[in-house]
C-alpha cells in the first residue's frame, strides 16, 4: 500500500514577485453562507502579477474535483505557453491529490505549496477570500446557490485584490452567524488564535444579502 504524496516544496519563498502574468498562479478553498443550507466550497484561482481571478468553481463538498474544476475554469481563460508556470496552493488533499497533480503535468506547471501550518505562505489568497466576500456579502448571506453563482461571476470579473505581503487579519470582519457551525476546513493550515481565526472564518453575517 502506498503512502501518502509528499508534499510539493514552497517554490515562493524567497522568490521575487512576478513581472508578468502566467508566471505564478495561486490557489486556495474556502466556505460561502447560503440561506437553507450547511455551506457551499468555493476554490479560486488567482494570477498573482495581475491580482485578477481567472478560474473559480463553487461546489457542495470538498473533493479533489471541486480544485481540479477551478484550475480547469483558469485554463479555459487563460493557455500558458512557456513551461514554468507555479501553481502555488496549500498542503490539502485536494492539491495533493493525483487528478490535481495530473492537470499540472499536463501543462508543464510546476507545483508549490504553502508549509504545513502556515497560512502566511498563502496571504494573497487569504486578501481574495477577503476582498470577494465583503463585496458579494457585505456581512450577509446569500439567498441561494443560484444567487451565490450569479455574484460570484459578475464579482470575480470586475475584482483586482490588493498586495498582501502579510496574513490580511487587519482586513477581515468576522460576523458570524453560524459560531457553533463552522466546517472545518483543516488544509488551511492556519493557527487557531482569537485574532487569526477572524482571518480564516471571515464573511459571515448578522443580515440575509437582499
Amino acid at each position: 500500500m502506498e503512502g501518502a504524496p509528499s508534499p510539493a516544496p514552497n517554490l515562493l519563498l524567497g522568490r521575487e514577485p512576478p513581472t508578468a502574468i502566467d508566471q505564478v498562479w495561486v490557489t486556495d478553498i474556502t466556505y460561502i453562507p447560503v440561506a437553507g443550507l450547511p455551506w457551499l466550497y468555493l476554490a479560486m484561482v488567482m494570477d498573482l502579477f495581475s491580482r485578477r481571478v481567472i478560474g473559480w468553481k463553487l461546489g457542495p463538498d470538498l473533493r479533489a474535483g471541486l480544485a481540479v474544476d477551478a484550475l480547469a475554469s483558469a485554463l479555459a481563460k487563460r493557455a500558458p505557453t512557456a513551461a514554468g508556470l507555479i501553481a502555488h496552493g496549500d498542503q490539502g488533499s485536494q492539491y495533493g491529490s493525483g487528478a490535481y497533480r495530473r492537470r499540472l503535468e499536463s501543462i508543464h506547471a510546476l507545483q508549490s505549496m504553502s508549509r504545513r501550518g502556515n497560512c502566511y505562505d498563502n496571504a494573497s489568497m487569504e486578501s481574495c477570500f477577503g476582498t470577494i466576500k465583503d463585496e458579494m456579502l457585505e456581512g450577509g448571506e446569500f439567498d441561494s446557490p443560484d444567487d451565490a453563482h450569479t455574484e460570484l461571476s459578475t464579482t470575480s470579473r470586475s475584482t483586482t485584490i490588493a498586495a498582501a505581503s502579510t496574513h490580511p487579519s487587519a482586513e477581515s470582519r468576522l460576523r458570524s452567524s453560524k459560531p457553533n457551525n463552522k466546517p472545518e476546513l483543516k488544509h488551511l493550515g492556519c493557527p487557531k488564535n482569537q485574532d487569526q481565526l477572524k482571518s480564516a472564518h471571515r464573511g459571515q453575517g448578522q443580515r440575509t444579502r437582499r
